[in-house]
This record gives structure tokens, C-alpha cells and sequence, in this order.
């Protein structure tokens, strides 16, 4: 072949392939991103819902199923979209931006449920990270201080330097653990968001119980138990009660 065949054949191949990358087919996701830059936000929600569905649940879809559903005036499933997400990637800015400012149109008020006076600052900081970093950040001090022993054991002449490692992996392994019960007490149990714009919280699992108190859209209440069609929730530090499961969606 000479070389003006190579090039026209090259030349070939490169429009083709320009052809072809013009004519990709479209993504779910981009489809739901211009019907949402078009307005048309219930489709975009559709697309997205049926994303999250088959496993294309990665954080950029429940964000902008968020943003679908808050555009739409849902503002229970966009808390619950914008969690999931936050769940996600906690150091994103666009979603703990657009979660608080979501949080700020729930009218239920909840009393914070912490142990001690500095537990909300930590939880703050520690809502940065995902579970699985905390727990591998543990691992790798409890791993450390495994290795430190075993060096201080054997190898005689190391054991000054093992000392000290030592000594900064048992602070490191109390600083983790700690850090790991107090997400541990923040996900113990499953949280869910109120989706209906008002429901009664009751005091037993049936329509015909007493009402124990009402809660709004929006409103997170941690999923104690579970029968029947029904949730036993817990409303900040001392409220509880039942409510009908199709007026929760599960976080977590």
C-alpha cells in the first residue's frame, strides 16, 4: 500500500469515527438534564426515578432528581433525593448547599438528640467523610498498632522507635473510635423523610389509634421497628409513635 492510499484511507477512518461520535445515542441522564434546562422538570424526574431504580443510582442522579422534585414543589422526595446523594459524596458543595437550603422550608422543628454538648460539632466535621472512610481509617490505626507490637516484639534493636509508634497509633485507635461511635449512634437506625405534606404520628400501628402528634413534609424521623404497614418512629429525643409507611421514604 503506498502512501497515498494510507493517508486517504486514514483520513477515512478519522471522518468516520466523527460521524459516528456525532450520532452516539443519547443518555438517560443527559435526556433528564435537558428536559430539566427546558422546564419540563416531570421528566426529568421520570428519567432519573427510573435511573435510581436499576442501579444507575450514582450522586449525580439523586442530586438532580432532587433539584426535579424541588422545582416541583415535593420537598419530602427532594430531602430524601438530596440525602441520598449526600450519602454519597458529603464533600460535594452544590448538594450540602442545596440539602440545607431544602431543610430550611420544613416546618417541624426537631430537638437535637446528642449525648454530650460537643457531639453536634463532631457530626458536623464527620459529615465530610462516609462511613466506609471512618471505618477504614480505624482499621488502618488498629492495623498500625498490631504492626507496632509485633515490631517491638521481634526486632530488639527497633524497639524505642516501636515504643512511640505505639503510643501514637493508641491515640490515633481512641480518636477513630471514637469517631466511629458517634456515626455509629447517628446510623443506627433507619432514617426516613415524610413525603405526605401532613400525617399523623400515632401511638399504636392502625388508622383507628389515638393521635400522638402530627408531623410535615419533609420531616426526618429515625425507623425504630417496623410491621405490617407501618413505621415505629422517633422524633428527635423524645417523640415516637407510628406512622403508615407509604407516607416515609427510606433513606437508608
Amino acid at each position: 500500500m503506498n502512501r497515498r492510499v494510507l493517508f486517504i484511507f486514514l483520513i477515512g477512518f478519522i471522518m468516520c469515527g466523527a460521524v459516528s461520535a456525532e450520532r452516539a445515542p443519547e443518555t438517560p441522564f443527559q435526556h433528564a438534564l435537558e428536559s430539566y434546562q427546558a422546564g419540563d422538570y416531570n421528566d426529568a424526574a421520570r428519567i432519573l426515578e427510573a435511573m435510581a431504580s436499576n442501579g444507575l443510582s450514582g450522586a449525580n442522579v439523586y442530586y438532580n432528581l432532587g433539584n426535579s422534585y424541588y422545582k416541583l414543589g415535593q420537598l419530602g422526595k427532594a430531602i430524601w433525593a438530596y440525602e441520598r446523594a449526600f450519602r454519597l459524596n458529603p464533600r460535594d458543595e452544590d448538594i450540602r448547599w442545596n440539602l440545607n437550603l431544602a431543610l430550611k422550608g420544613v416546618d417541624d422543628l426537631q430537638e437535637a438528640d446528642t449525648m454530650f454538648p460537643w457531639t453536634a460539632w463532631l457530626k458536623e466535621q464527620l459529615s465530610y467523610l462516609t462511613s466506609e472512610e471512618i471505618s477504614l481509617g480505624f482499621a488502618g490505626t488498629v492495623a498500625l498498632f498490631a504492626m507496632a507490637i509485633l515490631g517491638y516484639a521481634i526486632v530488639v534493636p527497633l524497639r524505642p522507635v516501636a515504643l512511640r509508634v505505639m503510643f501514637l497509633a493508641m491515640l490515633l485507635c481512641l480518636m477513630t473510635g471514637g469517631m466511629m461511635f458517634v456515626r455509629w449512634s447517628d446510623v443506627r437506625y433507619t432514617t426516613g423523610v415524610v413525603q405526605e405534606r401532613e400525617t399523623y404520628v400515632r401511638y399504636g400501628p392502625a388508622e383507628g389509634n389515638s393521635k400522638a402528634f402530627l408531623l410535615h413534609e419533609g420531616s426526618k424521623v429515625s425507623i425504630e421497628k417496623e410491621t405490617e404497614g407501618w413505621y415505629f418512629v422517633r422524633f428527635g429525643k423524645r417523640q415516637s409513635g407510628w406512622l403508615p409507611k407509604h407516607t416515609v421514604l427510606k433513606i437508608d
